[in-house]
């Protein structure tokens, strides 16, 4: 498959979740909500003045052509790192 075919479907993709989900899950956080989320951790992980974390792995794949050392990582092994943001 054509490296133009599949950035353009991702691209596609990426708009119509965006479009669909974003108003429900990645909403705009107001200040009461931080205050809120601030005082959940602080309960939960006894963690102050935080209101959220992120976390990532690595992703084995294999060596994209001609990539070189750009996808090999530290552990010895071709990954793509994966991030994610959470609130408590």
């Amino acid at each position: 498959m054509d490296h133009y075919i599949v950035v353009k479907i991702v691209d596609q993709v990426s708009d119509v979740l965006w479009n669909k989900l974003s108003s429900k899950y990645l909403t705009v956080p107001d200040h009461d909500r931080f205050l809120d989320t601030a005082v959940k951790f602080q309960e939960r992980w006894d963690f102050p003045n935080a209101f959220g974390c992120t976390d990532g792995r690595h992703n084995h794949t294999k060596c994209p052509i001609k990539a070189g050392s750009l996808f090999y990582n530290y552990r010895q092994f071709f990954s793509v790192v994966l991030q994610g943001v959470a609130e408590s």
